[in-house]
């Protein structure tokens, strides 16, 4: 199942599905996961947030908060310029 939310120019800013998990007791469980998008004000895709992702630290631990998991830059132009994948672990890491 999966749920989108609009702005009033029709781009999608929230997008939330269900994520089956096992919890500490081995039993399996449902929760909302969800992702948010940014955008500026010439209507681009800018950032990317997700919650419920794995901590990078702790083996099985997962962070609730919402995390950046994307950011993208424009030219002048508003051609895509560079895409970053943030890592959670090393935030002085970017792939691009």
């Amino acid at each position: 199942m999966t749920e989108r939310a609009f702005d009033a120019a029709g781009h999608v800013v929230r997008e939330r599905w269900l994520q089956d998990y096992v919890d500490a007791d081995g039993v399996t469980r449902c929760r909302w996961v969800e992702a948010r998008f940014k955008y500026n004000a010439r209507e681009q895709l800018v950032s990317v947030e997700q919650t419920h992702l794995a901590s990078p630290d702790q083996p099985g631990v997962v962070i609730s908060a919402a995390q950046r998991v994307a950011e993208l830059e424009y030219d002048v132009f508003g051609r895509l310029e560079r895409e970053k994948a943030l890592n959670l672990r090393n935030p002085h890491l970017v792939t691009s």
